[in-house]
């Protein structure tokens, strides 16, 4: 009965919410509401094409390995077939590295995707303004000038200099555990 009573309470703040704001403004959510579901529908669907085709592939292979197990079955003399079975082992070859060329890209593009993610997690004050545009030019492929490759290069010596702080704190950790 309570939640009854709390849902009517907070349907009546949205409502007086809703009327407080004017008719564009609630266009506006409505419009960035539908884009947001839209865009995120759109990458769910990406991502089904791609296993799809990753599956298509690799039943395709698997066809071309029963294929070439059956023909090599059917012969008795495999002496005079040493030129065809090269081809074949050749062919299935292919195909296998170019299924896991690609494999590693959607691979890529994923942890790219986490980096990308992780990226925004950070604070924006933990790092100066300076670094932050060097990294997302790195992060988005942008071209970096001197000014970049500058506060890349020093950042790169700070987590340097941090992690060896940090070897050192864990060992110091370890000592005060002992008691």
């Amino acid at each position: 009965m309570e939640k009854w009573l709390k849902g009517d309470s907070s349907k009546k703040k949205k409502t007086v919410n809703l009327e407080e704001i004017s008719e564009e403004k609630i266009k506006e959510l409505k419009i960035k509401k539908i884009r947001t579901l839209i865009g995120e529908k759109k990458e769910t669907e990406k991502e089904k094409e791609k296993d799809k085709e990753a599956a298509s592939e690799e039943d395709e292979f698997l066809n071309l390995l029963i294929s070439f197990r059956d023909w090599l079955i059917k012969r008795r003399y495999l002496k005079g077939d040493i030129d065809k079975i090269a081809i074949w082992i050749n062919n299935l070859n292919d195909k296998l590295i170019s299924m896991t060329k690609k494999n590693r890209e959607i691979n890529d593009e994923a942890i790219k995707k986490s980096l990308k993610d992780n990226f925004k997690e950070i604070p924006p004050k933990f790092l100066d303004e300076k670094t932050r545009i060097a990294l997302n030019k790195v992060l988005h492929k942008r071209k970096r000038n001197a000014s970049d490759t500058y506060y890349l290069t020093k950042l790169k010596k700070e987590i340097q200099k941090r992690l060896r702080e940090d070897r050192y704190y864990r060992i110091l950790e370890k000592v005060l555990e002992i008691k």
